[in-house]
């Protein structure tokens, strides 16, 4: 089911087998990278367990973290998902289903709120923790060491590049939620610019263009029409909007519409 939900989440985002190649020739990632990185895998055997551990041990040990990994079954599950993870980063298969996989963990970050740096933070420490493994399994050799390396330090890109792709994925379905839900709002509802004289208009829905009984072309760019009831003072009626959005709260005013 998983998979299943990764797949269905590479369609929306259409990385395809065709896309899937581009990037990792982008990133130089071959087959003799991915051979590498199976050798390092089987070497290391058990060595690799602990790593996700490690990962939210960090992650909850860090106060502004600590509230989102509160719940000890959620961290669990995350925790389980993640040893698998970091299995598979060096498994040396990096087809459609890991790629899916990947695609899936990204879509669980954004939706608990996991912003993207400290994700990319974390992922420090296993590439640190990596760092000591693959110079032992080497070895001490230099000329075996960073091949090794290098492929893994791709392979880590190549994963770091889906996940943030599914943050940015997340914020535009996001986005387009709203912007369908205030389309067909049946409450009137504008934006202007605060930053230009006279509040020009940049968007009105459409229950806002039967209110103007005009459309979206006649409307755009000319000055806001809506002013503050008044209360001989000067006040336009902006300046409560302007201060709770300087405050990062809620404001309301009352505006009139004013026909021309």
């Amino acid at each position: 089911m998983k998979v299943a939900a990764g797949g269905e989440i590479a369609r929306e985002m259409r990385i395809d087998a065709a896309e899937i190649a581009e990037r990792k020739r982008f990133l130089e990632l071959g087959a003799d990278d991915a051979a590498r990185l199976a050798v390092v895998h089987a070497g290391l055997g058990d060595g690799m367990h602990g790593f996700a551990g490690d990962f939210y041990e960090r992650l909850r040990g860090y106060p502004p973290l600590a509230a989102l990994l509160r719940d000890d079954a959620t961290l669990a599950r995350l925790q389980g998902a993640h040893e698998r993870y970091f299995r598979e980063l060096t498994a040396g298969d990096y087809d459609a289903g890991y790629v899916a996989r990947r695609l899936e963990v990204g879509v669980t970050h954004a939706r608990i709120g996991l912003e993207p740096k400290w994700y990319v933070g974390a992922f420090r420490q296993y590439l640190s923790g990596m760092l000591d493994a693959v110079w032992a399994h080497s070895g001490g050799r230099r000329e075996s060491f960073v091949p090794a390396f290098d492929a893994l330090l791709k392979v880590a890109m190549f994963d770091l590049g889906l996940t943030l792709d599914t943050y940015i994925h997340a914020d535009k379905r996001r986005i387009a939620l709203r912007d369908r839900a205030i389309e067909s709002s049946v409450n009137g509802i504008f934006i202007a610019d605060a930053g230009q004289p006279d509040y020009p208009l940049i968007y009105v829905n459409p229950a806002f263009e039967r209110v103007l009984g005009a459309g979206t072309g006649c409307v755009v760019g000319q000055p806001c029409i809506c002013r503050h009831e008044g209360d001989g003072q000067g006040d336009d009626g902006y300046s409560e909007i302007r201060h709770a959005i300087a405050r990062g709260s809620e404001g309301n005013t009352v505006l009139r519409l004013r026909r021309v």
